[in-house]
C-alpha cells in the first residue's frame, strides 16, 4: 500500500526527539495546546503531514460565495525545529482523533520516526481527574521501556500511574513503538473531570498545558518562555470561580473516588 505520508521538506536529521500531541478527545486539549505553543514560541517550519482522507468520519468543507473551495478531512501536520547551541533536533506533531484505522495512523506516525532517525517519542495530553481548578496539575508517566523511569527521576512526576482499561491514541503510540524498538513516554497532566462541560476557551485547560511544557523544558532544555501562559491561567481561575460559585454543585467530587480516566 502505496503510503500516506506527505513530506514537505527533506531535512537530513541526526537523531531527532519527536513530542507528540493530540487534539479532542484529549481532556482540556492539553495535547494540541501543547504542540501549538511550542510550535509557535520556536517557530517552528513545517515537515510534513498525514494524508488523512481515510481515517476522517465528518470532513469539513468551506464555501466561499456558493463555490466550494476547500474539504478538510483530518487537520494533522509535522513540524521541526534545530537548536543549532545545542545541536538538538525536534519534530512536533499534532492531530486530531482519527475516526477509523487507529493502529495505521499510528504507523505512519512512526513512518515518519524512522525516516528522521527519532530516538526517543513524547506524548503529552490532558488527563480527567477528581481534583478542581484550584489545586495543583499533577504529571504523571507511562514508559514503553522500564530504563525511562530512571531517566524521569529527579523531576516532578508521578510514574507509578495504575490503569487498566480502553486505551488512547497515546497508549497505542507507546505499544506500537515498542514493537518498532523506539524508546517512548507518555506525559499527562491533571485535569478537573468538570472541563470537559465548558464552552471554549475555558475547554482548553491552560493549567494543564503550563505544567506538562515546564516538564518538557526541564527535560528536554526548551527555551520557552511560558510568561503570557501565567496570564492566561489567572484569567481563566477568574472565569472558573465565577462559573463554579453559579453552578453551585458543579465541582463537587464524585462520593466515590476511583482511577482516573485516561482520554
Amino acid at each position: 500500500m502505496k503510503s500516506k505520508l506527505k513530506i514537505i521538506k527533506k531535512v537530513p536529521f541526526k537523531a531527532p526527539i519527536m513530542i507528540v500531541g493530540w487534539d479532542w478527545p484529549d481532556a482540556g486539549r492539553a495535547g494540541v495546546e501543547v504542540i501549538e505553543y511550542i510550535r509557535k514560541e520556536l517557530k517552528a517550519e513545517k515537515l510534513a503531514e498525514i494524508k488523512a482522507k481515510d481515517f476522517a468520519s465528518a470532513p469539513r468543507s468551506t464555501v466561499e460565495r456558493g463555490v466550494m473551495t476547500n474539504m478538510t478531512f483530518l487537520e494533522n501536520r509535522f513540524d521541526y525545529w534545530i537548536d543549532k547551541e545545542n545541536k538538538k533536533e525536534f519534530i512536533f506533531f499534532s492531530s486530531e482523533q482519527p475516526a477509523i484505522h487507529h493502529i495505521k495512523y499510528i504507523d505512519y506516525i512512526l513512518e515518519m520516526a524512522e525516516i528522521s532517525k527519532v530516538k526517543i517519542i513524547y506524548t503529552v495530553g490532558g488527563l480527567n481527574s477528581n481534583i478542581t481548578h484550584n489545586e495543583e496539575s499533577i504529571v504523571h508517566s507511562v514508559v514503553n521501556d522500564p530504563s525511562l523511569k530512571e531517566d524521569l527521576k529527579g523531576y516532578p512526576i508521578d510514574n507509578e500511574l495504575n490503569y487498566n482499561g480502553s486505551t488512547s491514541m497515546n497508549g497505542l503510540l507507546l505499544w506500537e513503538a515498542k514493537e518498532k524498538k523506539i524508546k517512548a513516554v507518555s506525559l499527562w497532566a491533571d485535569v478537573p473531570y468538570y472541563i470537559s462541560q465548558l464552552p471554549s476557551p475555558l475547554l482548553e485547560y491552560s493549567k494543564a498545558v503550563f505544567v506538562l511544557l515546564k516538564i518538557l523544558r526541564s527535560i528536554l532544555d526548551l527555551p520557552l518562555d511560558l510568561s503570557n501562559l501565567e496570564t492566561v491561567i489567572e484569567f481563566k481561575k477568574q472565569e472558573l470561580d465565577k462559573i463554579v460559585e453559579a453552578a453551585g454543585n458543579l465541582i463537587e467530587k464524585p462520593a466515590k473516588e476511583g482511577e482516573p480516566t485516561i482520554h
